[in-house]
């Protein structure tokens, strides 16, 4: 079933086998204390309210509420956050999870940012999605960071610093554990033999299609600011034909004189029915577009996150072989220690390697593109049936204009 958003069960796209027999021990980095004790919260709803201006005059800002199903998250003066938190907790959650699709959240805006309309048609509602959809991918919203976004209050600067030593702290095997603990059945497959040129030809695919939508965003938008115009003059248009009946039905020759037929009720109602149908030009297609090629960039992103993975797999497994070249020695203590080193973090960079392939390839771009398939069929239904009301109503319109005046048409 489709979720307000148009995702269908956004979930069992990108949070594969969240099943408790599937999964083993919890990884650390996914319990909000940072230990087994205490079990992540759940989150069936995450509303981002109307935000209020914080700071000083010379240096002030927006703070967006965040209202969940959690009665503890909303308790007191509840859970508010700038812009810049939601960044930091995209750019974390990216960092934490190498391969992994984290939604993207809207752009930055060079001027207007404060602007009432960027903010209440844009802005928000970008960030409410952003947090909804991260809440339905376990990996996301199990994590620490995650849960801490959206339920600490006062102390949350302190867990951000907090998050951040234990980033710059994690090593392979808080990776490996974390992936094996969310996705065990996918990481039991075998990756094809074409897999290097299968993702390339997936990079040069998400490119493609990154251009293409970015015309599509900026034709639609157009559409958009044309729909609006045509909405704004058929608003002039009717109160000119108003005033013109005013003027011509107070001046009049003879008793006898003919008038002509009022198109003032049909004018106002193509502007009323105009008017409606206005909203989903922007709400549906134009964002549409623009969501998808948001998408389509973070995803591109997390493509190169992988090939950057396998470069680093690649030079620390040349690094280990360099020591059973020929001309090498590995006499002293020193030397044997860091073979062993070297070739451990080989081992370790190529099994980290090889998990985000699988989970890249089997899991991610599948959740992936099945995600923007069904938003954009969500999208597409609800635009299509307001331009066919649209169309059945101006139909009906002007056919009882016609009918009033002895016109009368086959269907």
């Amino acid at each position: 079933m489709s979720d307000e958003y148009g995702n269908d069960d956004v979930s069992a796209q990108f949070g594969a086998m969240n099943i408790a027999t599937q999964r083993g021990e919890p990884p650390m980095d996914c319990m909000i204390g940072g230990d087994n004790s205490s079990s992540p919260l759940t989150f069936e709803s995450i509303i981002v309210g109307a935000p209020i201006l914080k700071g000083s005059r010379f240096s002030s800002y927006h703070a967006y509420s965040i209202q969940t199903n959690v009665p503890s998250a909303s308790a007191g003066e509840g859970v508010f956050r700038r812009y810049s938190e939601f960044e930091w907790l995209y750019t974390t959650l990216v960092a934490m999870f190498p391969g992994i699709f984290v939604p993207p959240i809207p752009p930055k805006r060079m001027f207007g940012g404060k602007d009432d309309a960027f903010i209440e048609q844009i802005r928000r509602p970008g960030l409410e999605r952003f947090l909804y959809r991260c809440s339905k991918i376990p990996i996301l919203a199990e994590s620490l960071p995650f849960q801490a976004f959206v339920t600490l209050t006062h102390s949350f600067d302190v867990s951000q610093k907090t998050i951040a030593k234990l980033l710059s702290q994690r090593r392979h095997e808080h990776y490996i554990k974390t992936y094996e603990y969310y996705f065990p059945l996918v990481l039991q497959q075998e990756l094809p033999t074409s897999i290097d040129n299968d993702f390339l030809a997936l990079v040069d695919f998400s490119k493609q299609k990154e251009a293409q939508l970015t015309d599509l965003a900026t034709i639609a938008g157009e559409l958009e600011a044309t729909v609006v115009k045509q909405v704004k003059l058929l608003g002039k248009l009717t109160t000119g034909l108003s005033n013109s009946k005013d003027l011509e039905d107070g001046f009049q020759f003879t008793p006898t004189q003919v008038t002509k037929a009022s198109t003032l009720d049909c004018f106002g109602m193509w502007s009323t029915e105009l008017t409606k149908s206005e909203p989903h030009f922007g709400a549906n297609l134009f964002a549409q577009y623009v969501q998808e090629l948001e998408d389509t960039q973070s995803f591109i992103a997390l493509l190169s996150t992988r090939k950057s993975l396998r470069s680093t797999a690649d030079k620390s497994q040349q690094r280990a072989l360099s020591w059973d070249a020929p001309n090498v020695k590995c006499q002293t203590d020193k030397q044997r220690t860091q073979r062993a080193v070297d070739i451990q973090t080989s081992e370790d960079d190529r099994q980290l390697s090889v998990f985000v392939d699988k989970i890249v390839w089997f899991q991610q771009f599948q959740g992936f593109w099945e995600n923007l398939v069904n938003e954009y069929n969500a999208n597409m239904i609800h635009f299509a049936t307001s331009q066919s009301n649209y169309t059945r109503n101006l139909y009906h319109n002007f056919k009882s204009f016609n009918n009033a005046n002895g016109v009368f048409e086959d269907e």
